[in-house]
């Protein structure tokens, strides 16, 4: 639980920074999902890659891989979606959030635990999806 609710934090300020994520020095770099994100592991249909980012514990405890997707749907269609497939595939629903409009969500399968955060931007809705292995 104290993971969920650490990497509700995380995913929160991820989600926020998004819009600086891609770019640096003002340039647009491509972006692609990496390599190391699990092929089982659903992308929202539709949605656009706004950032990819790795991260991995000083203790080597955990390891992460961050992606933040952009979608023109709600949050309750996204949150909706993510608790369908992910049950479909064997995951297990850990912690639900809500905070304004936000929404965490976790679920665990294995020794592998994925975080989804949803809020609302100006525009869109972002998506935060955190792929951690213990």
């Amino acid at each position: 639980m104290r993971k969920s609710v650490l990497w509700g934090a995380v995913l929160s300020l991820a989600v926020m920074t998004s819009a600086c994520q891609g770019q640096e020095g003002g340039l647009p770099q491509k972006l692609v999902i990496p390599e190391s994100f699990p092929a089982d592991l659903p992308l929202y249909p539709g949605a656009r890659l706004e950032s990819v980012q790795k991260v991995k514990s000083g203790s080597a405890v955990w390891a992460s891989d961050t992606i933040i997707l952009s979608s023109d749907d709600d949050i309750a269609e996204v949150v909706g979606y993510y608790q369908r497939d992910l049950t479909a595939r064997g995951w297990s629903a850990m912690a639900k959030t809500a905070v304004d409009d936000q929404v965490t969500t976790s679920y665990k399968k294995d020794r592998r635990v994925m975080v989804i955060g949803a809020s609302r931007g100006k525009e869109r809705t972002l998506i935060s999806i955190a792929h951690l292995v213990e």
